[in-house]
């Protein structure tokens, strides 16, 4: 009789695997006879990135919003990351996080949106990534003028698919500025009388005042 083995590779990894196929019967002899049975996995690294575009909204002139993007490798082999870069390297820059802190003060972060403080982030070289293994990206920007920004945040990799290119935009804004007009006020009143004297609260700034 032919036994037909079927060989699955659906969800493993690359590389090399090996079982015994076991034979029972009742032969007196040989009750029991073992087929050796090896299989070679070629894997392929994947590459998913989330979210696939970051908008930093508004952000003060002057100030610098960041947030992240995580990259995983989604195959079944070694995924080599080479870079990751931006064409407007001005207003956007692009690091790794190896710690993720979530920052509350405020201080020269976005006017909305996640604050990641960059207290532990380096320049972008090359990683490698086992399957299923992931790697934060920060990634901040810094307007200088109010206008609207796009960019792309490109990372190249050996995945047979080519590289992924992440959108990115963001607009600058001049902060709200308060002036106060005459920074001085004085009266001179009799007894029993009383006075009023007036100034004027202005916003000469690009966003509202509260």
């Amino acid at each position: 009789q032919t036994i037909e083995v079927t060989f699955d590779a659906t969800d493993m990894e690359g590389g090399d695997y090996s079982a015994d196929i076991v034979i029972s019967s009742n032969d007196p002899v040989e009750s029991e006879v073992l087929v050796s049975a090896s299989l070679h996995v070629t894997g392929a690294p994947g590459i998913s990135v989330s979210p696939d575009s970051l908008g930093f909204g508004n952000t003060y002139i002057g100030s610098s919003h960041s947030d992240t993007v995580i990259v995983t490798n989604s195959g079944t082999d070694i995924l080599e990351v080479y870079s990751a870069s931006v064409s407007d390297s001005s207003h956007f820059s692009v690091h790794l996080l190896d710690d993720r802190s979530y920052s509350t003060t405020g201080e020269n972060v976005a006017t909305s949106g996640n604050q990641w403080a960059p207290s532990d982030s380096r320049d972008v070289d090359s990683f490698t990534l086992t399957p299923g293994e992931s790697q934060y990206l920060l990634v901040t920007f810094s307007p200088s003028e109010s206008v609207q920004y796009t960019d792309g945040l490109t990372i190249y990799s050996n995945v047979p698919s080519g590289d992924v290119v992440v959108g990115l935009s963001g607009s600058g804004l001049y902060p709200p500025e308060l002036t106060v007009d005459p920074m001085e006020i004085s009266a001179t009143v009799a007894p029993g009388d009383s006075t009023s004297s007036t100034f004027t609260i202005s916003n000469t700034g690009g966003d509202t005042l509260d």
